[in-house]
């Protein structure tokens, strides 16, 4: 019998990768910690909308992006959310939900608002429009 040294918190995407590519559990989850996610708020991202849209993609980032989830921009902004948070800016806020620094560029992107996104990496935006959400490709219009 092997002994595995398996990491609880990623063990279940992880399965899900032996599964579907036929490689072992250490394989999968050194595969794991590689994703990681970078929000990019954008200095016209001040509704509570965007705000929701930011915490909300930390929040969920961090279960999905191993490697971790950072958050970049115009985050020293007044918390514009109805979130039961002790925060006084979107920077507190998105820390105290877990984001953290990267030390390599992410594997993803989600821009908050509009901002340029480097050449190469995969991007969506965010866009709202009343009760009327969704994301799209960057740099189109929606």
């Amino acid at each position: 019998m092997v002994a595995m040294a398996l990491d609880r918190h990623i063990a279940r995407l992880a399965k899900i990768l032996v599964d579907s590519e036929n490689i072992t559990f250490d394989e999968a989850q050194a595969k794991l910690r590689k994703l990681t996610l970078e929000v990019v708020v954008s200095t016209d991202a001040t509704s509570p909308a965007a705000h929701a849209a930011v915490l909300t993609a930390v929040a969920i980032g961090r279960r999905t992006f191993v490697g971790g989830v950072s958050v970049t921009g115009a985050i020293d902004q007044p918390l514009n959310a109805a979130f039961p948070l002790k925060a006084e800016n979107l920077r507190e806020a998105v820390y105290s939900l877990g984001a953290s620094t990267l030390d390599a560029p992410p594997s993803r992107i989600i821009v908050i608002g509009v901002a340029e996104t480097p050449s190469g990496v995969w991007a969506i935006s965010t866009w709202w429009n009343g009760w009327r959400a969704g994301t799209a490709q960057t740099g189109k219009a929606v």
